[in-house]
């Protein structure tokens, strides 16, 4: 079901990126590849997105992940960022440098995501 809810979410987000004039890759299997999901292209804007969904009050997702996505911005120079599509609010677009790390894990509430996330036209 999460793969299903995954992808759709992914697809989504493809769709609202062509839409505003991106040129859109989604990288199918990514998390298996350690690639990002979308990686999108827009005169000279480079964009990289892991996408997340989620109705709980926070969202968490491994350190490992957080560490490729900073090994990817540092070794192409495209910036990443956590599309997380919040239930009835869209998207919210988190720089990576908003993320907190722990041990093993990243978390981020919603009320925080709301509060700092950038909207497409701010990235």
């Amino acid at each position: 079901m999460f793969a299903k809810r995954g992808s759709r979410v992914e697809r989504e987000l493809l769709h609202f990126l062509e839409k505003k004039g991106y040129f859109v890759v989604r990288a199918a299997g990514s998390g298996h590849l350690g690639a990002p999901d979308i990686l999108a292209f827009k005169l000279g804007r480079y964009l990289g997105f892991e996408v997340k969904s989620s109705t709980l009050e926070e969202l968490r997702f491994s350190r490992e992940q957080l560490e490729r996505m900073e090994e990817w911005q540092k070794g192409t120079g495209i910036a990443m960022y956590v599309a997380w599509k919040i239930p009835r609010k869209g998207f919210k677009f988190l720089p990576l440098s908003y993320l907190r790390k722990s041990n093993k894990t990243v978390v981020i509430k919603k009320d925080d995501a709301e509060m700092l996330s950038y909207g497409l036209e701010d990235l």
